[in-house]
């Protein structure tokens, strides 16, 4: 039996160096914004007090007793670097896992399902070299392999680069996340703080929805594999289903990103359609332009 634990031990170097980058960068942002978040605050502050002089004093002290309780919040998590490490960061770094274990039943992780279908497709691999006997069979065996080892290779690293940028992502937004979170403090930048969230949510939901894709790319691989040799119907039955799901997987990011309100994860390709929508723009620009001195000459 084939182990593999490759992607496992990818990802884990990944996690330790994002979160040694997170841990010293959120200090240095939150040491830098401080001055400048209190200077703000005792400003807004000023403002506040101001419009209460016209407001009665029942209505003025519960309003301000609300707002009392929400400054502590937002300023403990904001400007509190023991806070922030203790509660923010896992809860952004590892939400999309959370959520998938709870759905798994187990302590799987995303990178854990990527080295359990890499697993089963060495298995069905090695199976299938072993049994094959003759040259005619050896040559049928391989360009059955090829099938699905090229399928399969395919959706293992576009799911692998997904579940990298994901993983990136939410460490930039922990890194920036002392800024957004202090936004929240004054009711022009809140809409930041809103937004901060979203992409939170969003690309933790990417992670739970990869997740779910690939515990159901598991069964049904280990369905299509069996046991013992791999024909060529089944080679193809493999091979064509995981292009079916590999076409699910591009989904994944624009699905998370309707549901989260956030910018969606394949955003890479839109930004293209609309270059080359322009470049189209350009090129009509310039026909248009010499058509036009034809006509001034004529």
């Amino acid at each position: 039996m084939a182990d593999s634990g490759v992607f496992t031990n990818i990802f884990t170097l990944i996690d330790d160096s994002i979160i040694n980058v997170v841990i010293g960068k959120a200090g240095t942002l939150i040491s830098v914004l401080e001055p400048l978040l209190l200077s703000s605050f005792s400003v807004y502050l000023l403002f506040l007090f101001l419009s209460y002089w016209n407001s009665s004093i029942e209505e003025s002290i519960v309003d301000f007793v609300k707002r009392c309780i929400a400054w502590i919040l937002i300023l403990s998590f904001s400007l509190n670097i023991g806070y922030y490490n203790e509660y923010i960061v896992p809860m952004v770094m590892n939400f999309g896992d959370f959520l998938s274990q709870k759905f798994s039943g187990s302590n799987t992780t995303i990178d854990g399902s990527l080295d359990d279908m890499a697993t089963i497709v060495l298995n069905g691999i090695q199976e299938t070299l072993k049994e094959a006997n003759g040259i005619s069979a050896t040559v049928l065996a391989i360009i059955i392999i090829l099938l699905i080892a090229i399928s399969s290779i395919i959706f293992l690293i576009i799911s692998a680069g997904y579940i990298l940028l994901a993983k990136v992502f939410a460490g930039i937004l922990v890194v920036v996340g002392p800024i957004f979170i202090a936004m929240a403090l004054f009711p022009a930048t809140r809409q930041y703080f809103s937004a901060w969230v979203n992409q939170v949510v969003n690309y933790a939901l990417l992670t739970f929805f990869l997740n779910v894709l690939m515990a159901i790319f598991i069964e049904f691989m280990v369905g299509a594999f069996g046991t013992g040799y791999i024909d060529l119907t089944r080679g193809l039955n493999i091979a064509i289903g995981a292009g079916i799901f590999f076409v699910v997987l591009l989904r994944l990011p624009e699905l998370s990103s309707s549901l989260a309100g956030g910018l969606s994860a394949n955003g890479f390709t839109q930004a293209t359609r609309s270059l080359l929508n322009a470049s189209k723009a350009v090129k009509g620009f310039k026909s248009g332009g010499k058509s036009g001195g034809y006509i001034g000459k004529a």
